[in-house]
């Protein structure tokens, strides 16, 4: 369809074929689609795009309350999905992107998009034993990603990488669970690049993620998270379980960065990022040629490391900076490769149960540590609030966020504690804010 206003309510369309756009085709069409199941859809030329539709040409797609399923790319679409949006603006809302075969869940390219509400799930695309492609793929435009369920994809969660001035990504309160990627594709629950364009990444769950599983010899960085760009910022995410595969390899190229792999300056702020694991190195984060920034990290029981901070291969060293940190339940805490020198800042950390606080030939500065139990709410249960016999409890030296991974208040310095969470006896927050009000 060209240059016309569609509606589409209560629909099923099925079984079709086409060289791009299986189920629909849109250029330059204003469409709402509601109410509506698109599937068991095929494309069948090379890179065919949108096996369920296909909207370009600046058209305005809105598609909400509909069933995208089993739709099909016969030859491999990496770089589509079964819903590709190019140019233009589309909405999707309440809607369920499940099993497409040899692509992408949705394609978002050059467009201004927002997703709330989705699920999208068991996307897959194959190629000589490898996955690929995954949940949501976005080149260029605008993007909200907000409170949807991107899980079980074959490939990426979600792969972003914004390169056009002037655009954007906010990606919050989703949950980006069980994705697993093949040989070399990094970043199994999000993959985020940017080339100077912003990127907020805030209130997610990140979990169970698994980066290189497929594969003859599989292996990739970041099972939960590959940044790379100054323009990022990670705040208030739970980040958990995870893993960086790395078989038969001698880890050079995989296996390292469990929870998160960072190339960048980026900015970190309330991350709780725990239980992961990487068959090389940087169990909880892995730091290459960069100097992030992280303010009130909580850091438990990631495995072989917690932190591993070295330099990249041009030579460039690492020099990240930590401030008011929980370390807890590592057999080593941080490690700094020192060739050639990389240094990490640490102020107002909190150590505990680590067979090694800092390991390696790299320097680390540290102001204003204590060693003491986290005492978390319940570690067994994956919950690592704090509670009141924490030794995190008034450990600032210095406060710099007046919230914590909750929104909750948190108090300037020396009041505020210590990692993601700030902790209030029951009852205390009810009477801060009642005495707000009668004060006002």
């Amino acid at each position: 369809m060209r240059n016309t206003l569609v509606t589409i309510i209560d629909s099923n369309i099925q079984a079709n074929t086409a060289p791009s756009g299986g189920g629909i085709y849109f250029n330059n069409v204003i469409s709402t689609i509601d109410d509506t199941t698109i599937q068991e859809n095929t494309v069948t030329s090379t890179n065919g795009s949108g096996m369920a539709l296909t909207a370009g040409n600046n058209s305005q797609t809105s598609i909400k309350n509909s069933e995208i399923l089993n739709n099909v790319s016969t030859i491999g679409s990496p770089f589509s999905g079964a819903i590709n949006i190019s140019t233009g603006s589309a909405s999707l809302q309440d809607t369920h992107v499940d099993h497409t075969t040899k692509s992408n869940g949705i394609a978002l390219s050059s467009a201004t998009t927002t997703l709330t509400g989705c699920v999208i799930e068991n996307n897959v695309y194959v190629s000589n034993n490898q996955g690929g492609g995954g949940g949501i793929y976005i080149t260029r435009g605008n993007t909200i990603i907000f409170n949807n369920t991107i899980q079980n994809n074959r490939g990426q969660g979600i792969y972003l990488w914004l390169i056009d001035p002037g655009t954007g990504a906010s990606i919050q309160k989703n949950l980006i669970k069980g994705n697993k990627t093949g040989t070399g594709q990094n970043g199994a629950g999000a993959n985020l690049r940017s080339s100077g364009q912003p990127i907020l990444f805030s209130d997610n769950i990140v979990e169970d993620n698994v980066a290189g599983y497929y594969g003859i010899y599989p292996g990739a960085y970041g099972g939960g998270l590959y940044l790379n760009d100054t323009s990022i910022t990670l705040r208030n995410n739970i980040i958990r379980r995870n893993t960086s595969n790395c078989d038969s390899c001698d880890g050079t190229f995989a296996g390292s960065g469990g929870g998160i792999y960072i190339l960048d300056d980026i900015l970190l702020e309330n991350n709780i990022i725990t239980d992961n694991t990487a068959d090389v190195n940087g169990g909880g984060i892995k730091i290459v040629g960069a100097s992030p920034i992280a303010y009130h990290t909580t850091l438990s029981g990631n495995s072989p490391e917690g932190i591993h901070a070295v330099e990249d291969s041009g030579g460039n060293p690492s020099s990240p900076q930590f401030y008011n940190t929980i370390l807890a339940n590592h057999t080593t805490a941080i490690y700094v490769d020192g060739d050639p020198l990389s240094t990490v800042f640490l102020e107002s950390t909190l150590w505990w149960n680590n067979t090694t606080d800092i390991s390696g030939t790299g320097t680390v500065f540290e102001s204003y540590s204590q060693d003491g139990d986290p005492a978390f709410m319940d570690p067994g249960n994956y919950d690592y609030h704090i509670t009141g016999s924490s030794a995190a409890l008034n450990g600032c030296h210095t406060g710099y966020l007046g919230f914590d991974v909750d929104h909750q208040p948190r108090p300037p310095a020396p009041e505020c504690d210590l990692g993601a969470d700030q902790y209030w006896d029951p009852g205390e927050l009810w009477s801060l804010f009642l005495s707000l009000i009668v004060k006002s």
